[in-house]
Formats: structure tokens, C-alpha cells, sequence
């Protein structure tokens, strides 16, 4: 019974309790082994445009229900074996391994671009939001999580400016 309390407490210590994916720090610690285990592949770091608009005018409940569906919409998109978590506020990254060459981890950005433009459904309100998507490649742009999760923290922020689609991390 204690063991299992044990290892109930830690899975927790790893998860975002308010969406049920990983945490930044369940997240750093699958996503660098996934990195750590596999020979290429892609990190993705995505966010919700307006979000902070969204919990000015309609509450927080909403903007929480916003994030709510926002995860679980990633989680769609992913593969079960690929490591999503939620880094803080509307900010989520995922670590995509056998990810080969900038095209065809532009077209996974694409695909999860266009379905965060896909109204989201929160109680009575159906909201438009859109997103912001940045990719970097491992091992192109670094071999360690925190070097490719800054990548393509850069690359969202000119997809942020861009708004045309997701962006490929460019040193």
C-alpha cells in the first residue's frame, strides 16, 4: 500500500493537474529520454494566440476550460508514444522522435496549426483562437531538451509574428 501511494504521489508530481498531461518537470524528464533513445526527431513548442484576452473577458473558468480542450486537442494530434506537457500558462511541447528532415516536421506543425484554428467549444462560447507553432530537429539544432526546447521556443515567436503557420527554428 505504501508503494503504491509512493509511486501515486510521484506520477502526480509529474502531471499538470489541471489538464492531466505532463508538467514542465514530467515533461523535461520523458522528453529528454525520449531524445536521449532515438537518433532524430522534432520538439514543438505551441501556444494559443490571445489567450490572456480570453481570461480577461470571460473569466478564468473559461480560460481554464480553454486549456483543458487545447491539451487534449494536442493529444489528438500526437502519436501515444510521443511526450506532450504543458510548460506553464497556455505554453505546451511536445518531443516527436523518427521525426527525418524539416519537411515532414513542418508538415506535423501544419497539421497541429490547423487544427488549433478549429473553433474550440467552452460551455456556451465558441471560440477562435488559433495558435502559434515552433519546431526545432534533433540533432540539427541540438542534441539536449533545454537546447532544442529554446529553439523552438524562438521558432514560436516568430510564427507568433508570422501568423502564416508553424516555423522552422533558423540560426
Amino acid at each position: 500500500q505504501r508503494k503504491h501511494t509512493e509511486n501515486k504521489m510521484l506520477a502526480d508530481a509529474l502531471r499538470d493537474p489541471l489538464t492531466g498531461i505532463l508538467n514542465r518537470r514530467g515533461f523535461e524528464q520523458e522528453g529528454s529520454s525520449c531524445i536521449r533513445h532515438s537518433s532524430m526527431g522534432a520538439v514543438l513548442y505551441l501556444d494559443l494566440n490571445q489567450f490572456k484576452s480570453i481570461n480577461d473577458r470571460f473569466g478564468h473558468q473559461a480560460g481554464d476550460a480553454l486549456l483543458k480542450a487545447f491539451g487534449h486537442r494536442l493529444e489528438f494530434c500526437l502519436r501515444p508514444e510521443d511526450v506532450l506537457g504543458r510548460l506553464g500558462g497556455d505554453e505546451f511541447a511536445a518531443v516527436v522522435a523518427g521525426v527525418e528532415g524539416d519537411v515532414s516536421a513542418l508538415e506535423l506543425g501544419r497539421s497541429i496549426h490547423r487544427a488549433i484554428r478549429q473553433p474550440f467549444q467552452v460551455g456556451e462560447l465558441n471560440l477562435e483562437i488559433g495558435g502559434s507553432v515552433g519546431v526545432a530537429l534533433y540533432p540539427v539544432h541540438g542534441e539536449d531538451s533545454h537546447e532544442l526546447l529554446r529553439c523552438a521556443d524562438v521558432a514560436m515567436y516568430q510564427a507568433k509574428r508570422d501568423t502564416t503557420g508553424p516555423i522552422l527554428y533558423d540560426a
